[in-house]
């Protein structure tokens, strides 16, 4: 595709007015596939329901009224035409299902970091979500006070006929980080733009993919490089096998089937782009689930049920500066746990999910465990066999990353 310079160039900037548009028309042949649905929180923009009527209208408004009605940036992919005439209507819809309609009305295809929705080549639109999970995990990897500058939250902006050698100049200063290959990217004016917070590293990212570039950040976390992107992209992930190792690889092969997957002990080992990961876990958490119905098991001479995890021990935990979230997410897999966050009460107690956990413990048991993790958040838990249940202590108050 050719690229579209100037005013040509479509990025929606958002603001925040609901634009009520009629329509009568159901969205029953614009539904993203299964792969490309995500599973949101109820908070997620992208499951509010939205009504379109439009006939006629050029892409990037259609994109720019969409944006301002429901307070999301949207990133359209300097290769896509901003003047397409769009035809669509719809009422009810999701708006993630939405911007999946309009995307392949342009000839492409959406993804969404956060509350930033970005339509694309195909090719760059599939990858998009699997490159930024890769950098986070690089992140992960790397001293707090490193990672923290990378992680930092803040709008994507730049000024009318900006060019992206400056966008990313700018960015490189903000996060106070050496940016490397910037100068070899082709001249371009962008329109204005302001989108929702991101990180920094999604930010660079948004802005670089759109040169067919991605990022390589440096070992000491101080700079990147824009290198082009290279195949496959895909995340390598590990995951507990049950009873039957080969029934259940070759059930997950049919499940994502564009995965490359292999058994390594008691594990399988899965190479593929996060949405994949993301159907992988579901079946998992839908397995336990079916588990926790089951019926109950035998008590023991005392009369309780018996609790295998309650007599287990760990012996040796070490964690260092690692995001909370991210912590319980680990401690879910490795112990075939379900973790339940309460996060209405742990938002309304102030307690962010993202601050950094470092800890170090020796011949545990699950609970002492998970209480040591959960304590310095001001949080607590409650386990009912292989399922925990975590909230606010009682004397929870407001607390910072």
């Amino acid at each position: 595709m050719r690229a579209f310079r100037s005013s040509r160039l479509g990025t929606v900037a958002v603001l925040a007015f609901w634009l009520a548009l009629p329509g009568n028309t159901s969205l029953a042949a614009a539904q993203r596939p299964a792969d490309a649905t995500r599973a949101s929180g109820s908070r997620s923009p992208w499951t509010r329901e939205v009504t379109i009527a439009w006939a006629g209208i050029p892409l990037r408004k259609a994109l720019d009224d969409l944006g301002r009605s429901q307070q999301v940036g949207i990133v359209l992919d300097r290769r896509i035409d901003p003047d397409r005439l769009l035809k669509l209507g719809f009422t009810g819809a999701p708006l993630g299902d939405a911007l999946h309609a309009i995307a392949t009305a342009a000839d492409g295809q959406e993804s969404e970091l956060g509350d930033v929705g970005y339509i694309g080549p195909v090719e760059r639109a599939t990858q998009l979500r699997t490159l930024s999970a890769l950098l986070h995990d690089r992140l992960a990897k790397m001293p707090p006070a490193r990672r923290r500058a990378w992680l930092a939250s803040a709008p994507l902006r730049w000024p009318e006929l900006a060019t992206p050698r400056q966008v990313l100049e700018q960015l490189a200063t903000d996060g106070a980080i050496v940016l490397k290959g910037a100068d070899q990217l082709p001249h371009d004016l962008w329109p204005a733009l302001t989108t929702p917070p991101l990180p920094l590293v999604d930010r660079l990212l948004l802005v670089a993919i759109q040169f067919d570039r991605a990022l390589e950040i440096a070992a000491d976390g101080r700079g990147a490089t824009l290198v082009p992107i290279t195949q496959p992209v895909v995340l390598e992930r590990s995951y507990p096998t049950g009873n039957d190792p080969q029934a259940q690889l070759e059930q997950w092969s049919d499940l994502v089937p564009d995965a490359e997957l292999r058994l390594a002990g008691q594990h399988i080992v899965v190479r593929a782009r996060l949405e994949d990961h993301e159907r992988l876990d579901a079946a998992v958490a839908a397995a336990r689930q079916s588990r926790s119905t089951e019926p109950r098991p035998r008590r023991s001479p005392r009369g309780r049920p018996d609790d295998v995890l309650a007599k287990t021990r760990i012996d040796s935990f070490t964690v260092e500066g690692k995001p909370l979230d991210l912590v319980l997410e680990t401690l879910g897999k490795r112990l075939n746990l379900t973790i339940e966050l309460d996060r209405d009460a742990i938002e309304a107690a102030g307690i962010n999910l993202q601050r950094l956990v470092s800890l170090k413990l020796e011949r545990a048991t699950v609970d002492e465990l998970l209480a040591a993790t959960l304590r310095s958040a001001g949080l607590v838990h409650e386990r009912a066999g292989r399922t925990v249940h975590v909230r606010p202590g009682a004397a929870a108050e407001p607390t910072r990353p």
